[in-house]
């Protein structure tokens, strides 16, 4: 489907149980071959039980009502522009089973101050924090390996980048 982005009012999101493309489950459309979660909306969970391994790309674009996100054991990727425009969240939790932050996942939302890392993180996209003008510090694990453009742009309160060593 097309991409449901900047939809404030989106609160339910339903997909008949024969459709043999998507589903949809804790408010969330979801790629059934690929396990990409393609949007959510407010009130959105999303699923725990391996239904979903990928934030699609534009996923949470501009939800502006987030202020927290814990991100599921089980997400490996987070595609691009995935939580971009998010201008309330302030906290990100990332898991362990995520190995690649895609193209600008996190770009100007301007009130993330703290984003924890999982252990096994090996790609991050350019831009991917670029705008977060509150993120003061950052850690990465010894397991990355990949780390794109201009990923620090415009964060002007960041004071500590640390790399653990192999």
């Amino acid at each position: 489907p097309e991409s449901l982005c900047s939809c404030p009012n989106l609160k339910v999101i339903e997909v008949d149980k024969d459709n043999k493309k998507y589903m949809s489950i804790g408010n969330c459309l979801i790629e059934k071959a690929t396990k990409t979660l393609v949007h959510g909306c407010k009130g959105s969970v999303i699923p725990t039980d391996g239904s979903v391994t990928v934030i699609g790309d534009f996923a949470f674009y501009d939800c502006d009502w987030m202020t927290k996100l814990t991100i599921p054991e089980g997400i490996e990727r987070i595609s691009s522009y995935a939580f971009s425009g998010c201008d309330a969240l302030m906290n990100v939790h990332l898991p362990d089973s995520l190995i690649e932050l895609g193209y600008g996942v996190f770009y100007h939302s301007s009130a993330l101050e703290t984003v924890r890392i999982g252990k096994n993180l090996e790609t991050i996209g350019s831009i991917v924090f670029d705008g977060c003008s509150k993120l003061n510090n950052l850690s990465f694990p010894k397991t990355l390996k990949r780390m794109g453009e201009m990923v620090f742009m415009e964060c002007k309160s960041l004071t500590s980048v640390s790399f653990e060593g192999t």
